[in-house]
């Protein structure tokens, strides 16, 4: 909640939306939650993982290039994955890749 004082003395209480925000771990991993997106536009140049596959956080999934750089993209936490993407597809910035799923999911 945030509040703001008008001009006539009176308060007017705003509610905001939780908000979901892509996260950099720092391990190679942009998520939001248990959902692995595209930090950019760009080709899925390899898919490392087959789905259904378990795996542990920091594992590499996906390897997605643009403008001839490769982001090897990791799991954000241990699971099993449920691939969005093929090899050679044409992806957008913060799309879904990939989701990493609780194992008895």
């Amino acid at each position: 909640t945030v509040f703001m004082k008008s001009d006539n003395g009176g308060k007017y209480d705003f509610v905001l939306p939780a908000l979901k925000i892509a996260v950099d771990d720092g391990d190679g991993g942009v998520a939001v939650g248990n959902t692995l997106v595209a930090p950019m536009p760009g080709k899925v140049v390899k898919v490392l993982v087959d789905d259904g596959a378990a795996v542990e956080k920091g594992d590499a999934i996906v390897v997605v290039e643009a403008m001839k750089m490769e982001e090897v993209l990791t799991a954000p936490r241990a699971g099993k994955v449920s691939l969005r993407v093929a090899a050679a597809e044409q992806v957008a910035a913060k799309q879904v890749l990939a989701l990493v799923e609780d194992a008895d999911a």
